[in-house]
């Protein structure tokens, strides 16, 4: 079970990224306020459960199911993520979710082209509230080069943006609007809703 008093972070990555890392700061931010580590299926959540062993009782790993599409949405409302590939990062941008995003890398750096885009189209409007998400730490967690207190930092502080979507208190969240409205509003700025 999940436990209601402490964070939440859903960590779905691919096993090339820095676990390593993820782990360093997941064990840091523990260290502030108890943390639930949502770690999902596969090599990757297999890996990090493996390096937060014995990390101690604040910080608690939590493996989620394969679950359909649809019931992702239900993990996504537990805050700050670190999501993997393009259907979980449009549903995360859906929900309104501060993330860092681990685009699937290919020899062509193709998967740093993506990245950078969306970080140019979606990203500037820091003004509205999203002080704290820092374009270098996206760019130095795809490429292996984050520092630990970075996303530590990111865990803890991106988390003031994001909806409450788990008490169902999702219209009373200014904050966590904030960055659904940025997202919204850029999208049809740009002609890519219908």
């Amino acid at each position: 079970s999940v436990r209601s008093s402490t964070h939440h972070r859903l960590i779905f990555t691919y096993p090339v990224n820095d676990l390593q890392t993820a782990a360093a700061a997941l064990r840091q931010a523990a260290a502030n306020r108890p943390l639930n580590a949502l770690l999902a299926p596969g090599e990757a959540g297999d890996i990090l459960e493996k390096l937060l062993s014995g990390a101690g009782s604040e910080l608690r790993t939590v493996r989620t199911p394969f679950v359909a599409q649809k019931d992702f949405d239900k993990l996504l409302g537990f805050g700050t993520a670190i999501i993997r590939g393009e259907d979980s990062f449009i549903r995360a941008q859906l929900a309104g979710l501060p993330m860092l995003w681990s685009t699937y890398p290919t020899e062509d750096h193709a998967h740093r082209v993506k990245l950078d885009a969306w970080l140019t189209r979606f990203v500037p409007n820091r003004a509205l509230g999203i002080k704290r998400f820092d374009t270098k730490l996206a760019q130095d967690w795809l490429e292996g080069s984050a520092a630990s207190e970075d996303i530590c930092r990111f865990l803890l502080e991106a988390r003031r943006y994001a909806p409450d979507l788990t008490s169902g208190a999702q219209s009373s969240s200014s904050r966590g609007l904030i960055w659904h409205s940025t997202m919204l509003g850029t999208c049809q700025e740009h002609g890519m809703l219908g």
